[in-house]
């Protein structure tokens, strides 16, 4: 007779590995083996490194600004380290020297978090 307080290999076994139990752990270890590689490999260098000193300058958009003032058109958007440096209209905003300059005619530019 078996005391009931002490578990055997044969009642371990009995009670662990049925069949049911079997496919959950299967299906656990597959979706680990699916997300580990992706929590590995999502942090890259490129994301650890500081903003590019490089201005990237936005020409000929269009602005909505999110506050309900109308739509500004022809307008110059200058990015500095990540944050919007200057705004204006086209033929008035100097484009700084040694800057990135993307013609966006016919573009709508809109804030949104990212």
């Amino acid at each position: 007779m078996i005391n009931e307080g002490v578990i055997t290999w044969f009642n371990f076994k009995q009670f662990f590995f049925t069949r049911s139990n079997v496919n959950k752990m299967k299906q656990l270890f597959f979706f680990i083996g699916l997300l580990l590689p992706a929590f590995l490999f999502s942090q890259t260098e490129k994301a650890n490194k500081p903003a590019v000193d490089t201005p990237v300058v936005l020409k000929n958009v269009r602005i909505v600004d999110g506050t309900g003032a109308s739509i500004k058109h022809d307008q110059t958007l200058i990015i500095k380290n990540g944050k919007i440096a200057a705004i204006g209209i086209s033929s008035r905003v100097p484009v700084p020297a040694g800057a990135k300059v993307i013609d966006l005619s016919g573009h709508t530019v809109f804030p949104a978090w990212l």
